[in-house]
Order: structure tokens, then C-alpha cells, then sequence
């Protein structure tokens, strides 16, 4: 690499030169383990470019590049190690861009440039870059990705109860069970810590296609996100998707596309602040968690009723810290905080069992969007709800509002089928704390 830009450079015609060059490498100005003579080579181009930029009349620069993904010259797994890491793998059409734009816009004298990353975010999705700090990332802390191809990346993440203090307080048939609401809130911070600079927008395409049942102990899972290969991007920003799989067997749990872009909507007004025809709930808060729910207190998000009509319920709701949920939590708060999510899916379940004494579970949904952070207050939701003649499935349109009555989150065509089978799930955190 030095031998030949030595070369080069005594051959220029200098009187005509407009711009030289040299491709170096961070390497050369940081070092890197294992690469002694290779960043001694990129270091001696950034020194040629210094001596050839006070002699020549054009402009010379020596660029000092991270390494570059796609294109074969770091392998499957030193590009994991750079994940590990928190270094940026650079996307071809992003530093070409970036190479352009430096000889253009660069300024005579410049001569040592580094683009180890940023460049080329917000051209498209950006190539993954595991840079933010897992201690923002509630369910993400300690947890490392592996880089694929074609921007691919990958998460192991196991679940333990004795990490995970939210499984005992979400059982079914005695066994703990992954919430769907945590299920929501793990794609989105996998796709956070990947695109750090983007926020996440909304999760959209929701399925639940098996569920995750702890029987055994702790639980692997494998979390997988890629930039969507259609190209339906737009207003709503870029799409992602993201896959969390049984990593043994290969078999698909859950299924979403997360929206990312610079900055979360403005919120809007709720279009129909009125919920008419409201009457009061049959029974109090702590009964209905007695009696018809199943959820435990770390999952307990309803604090009072507004009241309930044959279209709707309404409640006040009480937010979530990460450090309640996971033990050893510093995260200060959520992306999609679980338990408001699954609260909301609470009301749909009291909706159900007070109209048709069925227990419905959330199956699908079209969209989740986010507008405003969801912590510190109580905030206010409203579950609009569509049942077939026989109750046996659900459709519903959910607003979480703030005080001031504007939308923080919504829950767009959610999906539930309801069956008295599933009543037998009511109460059974209180027996087994009996117990």
C-alpha cells in the first residue's frame, strides 16, 4: 500500500494535478491489535499526504476509512468482533458519497480526513451500527449482534425469570409466558441499537405466531432486523424488519416491521375526545385483577376506571420503570413501555369478559405509533372496540393521551380472539401467590 502510492505520487503531473486521494485507515491514526504494519503503511499515506499537499497546487487529502461492509475485506466474523465493538461498518453507496462529497466540499490544507462513521446516515436506512449504549436499552444490556449480509443483523437474547422479573408475574397454565407487549418493546430496541440515530417510529404488521413459554427455566431467543427489501418507504419513515425465532429450531414467535426515522411525529390531538354512553365498571380495579385477570403486580398498569359502553373502555393508567421489571435495570425508561401496552390490551380483555364473558389474547395488530415519551405520569386510554355477533374475535382502536389530551401512543386494528375456555386463566396469579 505505501510502495504504491510512493509510486504514484512521482508520477503526477503536478502543474495540472486538481485533487489526489489516498485511501488510508483509521488504523494508522488509532492502531488497531494485530495491524502493527498495516497502520504503520496507513500512517506513512497520512505523512505522503502532508508532504505532497505543501508542494503541490491541487488539493490532497488522505482519507482515514473504518472498516467497509459489503465488500469482502473484513470477514463474517471480524465484522462481528466490530459490532462487539460499536464500530461502524461503512455501506459502499454511503462512503462513495462520502468520498465525493470530501473532494468537492474539502478544503485546501485538510490533509488528514477520518470517516470512521456518519457521512452517510439518513440516505436510506443506514448499514448497522451497534454503537448505543446498551445501559440505554433496557432488555438489550449485555446483549451482542452479530452483522450478516446486506445490512442483517442479529441478537441472542435469553430470557430468566431470575433476570427477567416481569415472566412471574405473566403466567399461563402455571408456566411464565414472554408478554407480547415485551415482545413489541424487544424489536423496537433492537432496531434502536442498531440505528442509534434514528428513533423508533411505530411497529407495524404485528404477529404472534407462537407463543413463548418458558417450561423448563431460562430460554434462549434469537432477534433478527434488515433494512425491508420493498421499497414503501416514505412520510412514515424507513421500514425495518424483525423476526424473534427459537434459535435451535429455527421456529418463527413473533413477526414485525419497525418504522425508524429523525424524530418522532408531532403528537396529535385525540380526533374524538368524547367517549359517550360510559357507565361505571362492574367492580372495582383490585377486584378485576382478582377476578378476570391473570396478570401479577409488576403487570398491574390499570389505577382506576372511567367507565366501559358496549363500544369502548376507558381508564387512567400508570406508566412503568425498566429497573421494576429487570433486576440490575439502570435503563431510566422504555421505547413501547410494556406494561401501558399490555394494560391496554388489559381493558380489551375487561371489555370482552363485561360484554361477552369471554377472554380474549392479542393476535395481530396494523400498527403501533409513538409520538412522545411515556414515563413519569399518568396518562389516560381509550379502547374503541368492534365484536362479531358471537364475541369470539375483537377489533379495536386504542389512544394512550396525556393531560393535556394528546395522543403519546396509538394502537391501530388490533386483532383478538376471545373463547370462555381462556376464562380459566382468570385469577391465577392470586391462587398461586395463595399458595
Amino acid at each position: 500500500k505505501a510502495d504504491g502510492a510512493f509510486i504514484l505520487s512521482r508520477r503526477l503531473r503536478r502543474d495540472a494535478l486538481r485533487f489526489f486521494v489516498l485511501f488510508a485507515s483509521v488504523a494508522g491514526r488509532f492502531g488497531n491489535r494485530g495491524q502493527c504494519d498495516y497502520a504503520a503503511a496507513n500512517e506513512a499515506l497520512n505523512d505522503l499526504a502532508a508532504a505532497l499537499d505543501h508542494d503541490l497546487p491541487g488539493r490532497v487529502v488522505a482519507i482515514n476509512w473504518g472498516p467497509w461492509g459489503r465488500t469482502g475485506m473484513a470477514s463474517a466474523e471480524v465484522q462481528r468482533r466490530f459490532a462487539e465493538r460499536g464500530v461502524q461498518l461503512i455501506p459502499p453507496e454511503g462512503g462513495r458519497a462520502a468520498a465525493v462529497d470530501e473532494i468537492e466540499r474539502g478544503a485546501k490544507g485538510e490533509v488528514e480526513v477520518i470517516l470512521g462513521d456518519g457521512p452517510w446516515r439518513g440516505a436510506g436506512v443506514p448499514e448497522p451500527a451497534p454503537s448505543t449504549d446498551a445501559e440505554e436499552l433496557p432488555l438489550l444490556h449485555g446483549v451482542t449482534a452479530s452483522p450478516g449480509g446486506n445490512g442483517r443483523v442479529e441478537l441472542s437474547r435469553v430470557l430468566d425469570p431470575e433476570r427477567d422479573l416481569y415472566l412471574r408475574d405473566h403466567q399461563l397454565d402455571g408456566h411464565p409466558v414472554l408478554p407480547a407487549a415485551v415482545a413489541i418493546e424487544m424489536m423496537a430496541e433492537t432496531v434502536r441499537r442498531q440505528w442509534p440515530e434514528s428513533e423508533v417510529i411505530g411497529v407495524e404488521s404485528f404477529r404472534l405466531l407462537n407463543g413463548v413459554v418458558l417450561e423448563n427455566g431460562a430460554k434462549p431467543l434469537r432477534i433478527t432486523a434488515r433494512p425491508a427489501a420493498r421499497a414503501d418507504a416514505g412520510a412514515d419513515g424507513e421500514a425495518i424488519d424483525v423476526e424473534i425465532a427459537d434459535p435451535a429450531g429455527g421456529r418463527v414467535f413473533y413477526r414485525a416491521t419497525c418504522r425508524v426515522g429523525p424524530a418522532l411525529p408531532e403528537a396529535p390531538a385525540d380526533p374524538d375526545p368524547e367517549v359517550s354512553d360510559l357507565r361505571p365498571f362492574p367492580m372495582s380495579v383490585a377486584e378485576a385483577y382478582d377476578r378476570w385477570l391473570f396478570h401479577g403486580p409488576l403487570f398491574q398498569g390499570i389505577e382506576s376506571f372511567e367507565g366501559f359502553s358496549d363500544r369502548a373502555i376507558a381508564a387512567t393508567l400508570l406508566p412503568s420503570s425498566p429497573g421494576r421489571l429487570l433486576r440490575g435495570a439502570t435503563a431510566p425508561e422504555w421505547i413501547f413501555d410494556p406494561v401501558l401496552i399490555d394494560s391496554a390490551f388489559q381493558l380489551t380483555l375487561l371489555f370482552s369478559r363485561a360484554r361477552s364473558d369471554m377472554t380474549p389474547l392479542p393476535a395481530r395488530f396494523r400498527r403501533l405509533r409513538r409520538f412522545a415519551a411515556t414515563n413519569g405520569t399518568r396518562l389516560r386510554c381509550v379502547v374503541r372496540a368492534r365484536t362479531d355477533a358471537g364475541g369470539h374475535h375483537l377489533e379495536t382502536q386504542t389512544l394512550i393521551l396525556n393531560d393535556a389530551g394528546r395522543i403519546v401512543v396509538s394502537l391501530e386494528d388490533a386483532e383478538f380472539t376471545a373463547s370462555r375456555d381462556l376464562n380459566r386463566l382468570a385469577g391465577r396469579w392470586i391462587r398461586r401467590g395463595a399458595e
